[in-house]
């Protein structure tokens, strides 16, 4: 659960990044950093939420650039939430705010997939491909499933 929790708010948080909601993503998020985080870290997290931002600002493909940042704020706050385990009721919160706040084009972006059933698979691609072999099986084809949007 901890990685459908990460995923989802590094998603948010990058999806709010040069949106009309970001200043309300960037206040919940330094918040966070600076009550469960060292300071150190806390200062960490706030230049990379200002870099961060302004690199999805002046990009000319501001959908790819969220892409490519996601993967560090998943490590960020996985990191926060491994130190700090009673920090995800108030990500989880921050996360549902930061959406509520998303344009409507940010809310499409983020994407939210949940298994939960013995042996269940789901999976969505933005931008890509969802390839999944079936544990067990030597062979890519056959068997395995491929979505090329």
């Amino acid at each position: 659960m901890l990685e459908v929790l990460v995923t989802g708010a590094a998603t948010a948080f990058v999806a709010a990044m040069a949106t009309s909601g970001w200043q309300t993503a960037y206040q919940g998020i330094v918040a966070l950093f600076q009550r469960f985080a060292t300071r150190e870290q806390a200062d960490a997290a706030q230049r990379a939420l200002t870099e961060n931002a302004a690199q999805v600002g002046d990009a000319v493909d501001q959908d790819r650039s969220r892409q490519r940042l996601r993967g560090g704020w998943e490590q960020r706050l996985e990191e926060l939430l491994v130190a700090h385990p009673e920090a995800r009721d108030a990500l989880g919160e921050l996360v549902a705010d930061i959406q509520r706040g998303l344009p409507a084009a940010q809310q499409q972006w983020v994407q939210t997939v949940v298994a939960s059933a013995s042996g269940a698979i789901a999976a969505g691609a933005i931008h890509g491909n969802v390839i999944i072999h079936r544990p067990g099986h030597d062979s890519p084809a056959g068997d395995d499933v491929t979505h090329r949007p």
